[in-house]
């Protein structure tokens, strides 16, 4: 009966953290949507500073995720965990 509670409660969160990653990319496809369309607003120099924005981003994601690595960090492994 413990194994069976467990393996529910196991299928719950999944299920929760599915609905709440799916939430979080239609968000962001609904943002990168309305950025596009304010895009032909924007003047150049917004354009230019969000940009920048997006590139520091994108260089913080991929330094952390350097440094998740050189501490021992295993995407792989770290990926694999989120799929069992």
């Amino acid at each position: 009966s413990m194994k069976l509670s467990f393996s529910e409660e196991g299928r719950k969160n999944k299920a929760e953290f599915e609905a709440r990653e799916r939430e979080e990319q239609i968000a962001a496809q609904r943002e990168i949507f309305e950025r596009h369309r304010n895009q032909e607003k924007m003047t150049e120099n917004e354009r230019k500073e969000m940009e920048r924005k997006i590139r520091l981003q994108e260089e913080k994601d991929v330094w952390k995720f350097q440094n998740k690595v050189e501490d021992g960090y295993d995407p792989i492994d770290e990926w694999s965990k989120l799929r069992e």
